[in-house]
């Protein structure tokens, strides 16, 4: 069976381009708008996302999961050669583990946008490592897509790796180096 779901979802908390609390005066009206939205086009799943942070999530995680939809505890990360990823865990995954897991990644929870971590090498095998699932995020957005000012071999070495399972694409951008082969490989 095909489960629907959406795996870059940021808390109200966010900040950033397009943050929440500039459309929603509380994080109350935005969980359920948000959650309203995914029951209407049948997402199930959601991964939700803040920069070095966790915490951030945890009403969200609370609210889909009182209302049947899958919430997976994760956060945004930044690796050391400018590269955006998600790192992703298992529902039910706690705070405190995830919080080590950033730790691990070379930084400090709760962090700024924009903090870079470890190498991307380092973030996607110790995070595969601990059971998340890590995707490069807009891979095809200029300035921190995985398929965007990379080029030969690093970047075979990079799409090769066998910890990488799943690469998001941004539709209605131009495609990344090598995106059409990647995909079909």
């Amino acid at each position: 069976r095909w489960v629907r779901a959406a795996l870059q979802v940021n808390p109200y908390l966010y900040k950033g381009k397009n943050q929440p609390s500039t459309a929603y005066s509380s994080e109350s009206d935005y969980n359920k708008a948000l959650l309203d939205e995914c029951e209407s086009i049948g997402i199930e799943i959601i991964a939700i996302t803040d920069h070095w942070n966790v915490e951030s999530g945890l009403n969200l995680i609370a609210d889909a999961s009182a209302r049947g939809i899958v919430a997976l505890p994760g956060f945004e990360a930044n690796t050391a050669e400018g590269i955006h990823i998600l790192v992703i865990f298992d529902a039910g995954t706690k705070t405190p583990a995830v919080n080590a897991a950033i730790g691990m990644c070379g930084a400090t929870p709760g962090c700024g946008n924009g903090t870079t971590g470890a190498s991307f090498k380092d973030i996607l095998e110790k995070m595969t490592g601990l059971g998340a699932l890590v995707i490069p995020a807009h891979v095809n957005v200029p300035n921190s897509g995985l398929l965007t000012g990379r080029t030969g071999q690093p970047l075979v070495t990079m799409i090769t790796s066998p910890a990488l399972h799943a690469i998001g694409i941004t539709p209605n951008q131009p495609n990344g180096t090598d995106q059409v082969a990647i995909v079909n490989g």
